[in-house]
C-alpha cells in the first residue's frame, strides 16, 4: 500500500499527482512493477492499495569494474588477434 503523506492531502496538485500515478501504476503491467488495485480516500487518508506478489531472488548487479571488464574483453580479445 502507498499512501499521500497527511501534510499532502490538502495540497490539489500533490493530490491529483497522486492519484494520476495510481491510475497508471493500475494500467501498467510489468514484472519488475507491483499491480495497482485500487485508489481511495478514507476519511483524510488517500491511498493506492496494491497486489500482493511472491518474493523473487534478488540478483545483484554487475559493479562498475564488471561492466569495464564486460566493454572490453571483446577489444582485447581483437587487439590479441591483430598482435599475434
Amino acid at each position: 500500500m502507498k499512501v499521500l503523506r497527511p501534510e499532502l492531502v490538502a495540497d490539489a496538485v500533490q493530490t491529483d499527482r497522486f492519484v494520476q500515478e495510481a491510475r497508471l501504476l493500475m494500467e501498467l503491467q510489468h514484472p519488475h512493477l507491483v499491480k495497482g488495485e485500487r485508489v481511495a480516500k478514507e476519511g483524510a487518508t488517500i491511498f493506492v492499495s496494491v497486489a500482493e506478489r511472491e518474493p523473487q531472488e534478488f540478483v545483484q548487479p554487475p559493479t562498475v569494474f564488471q561492466r569495464w571488464a564486460m566493454l572490453l574483453s571483446p577489444l582485447m580479445a581483437m587487439f590479441k588477434q591483430t598482435a599475434a
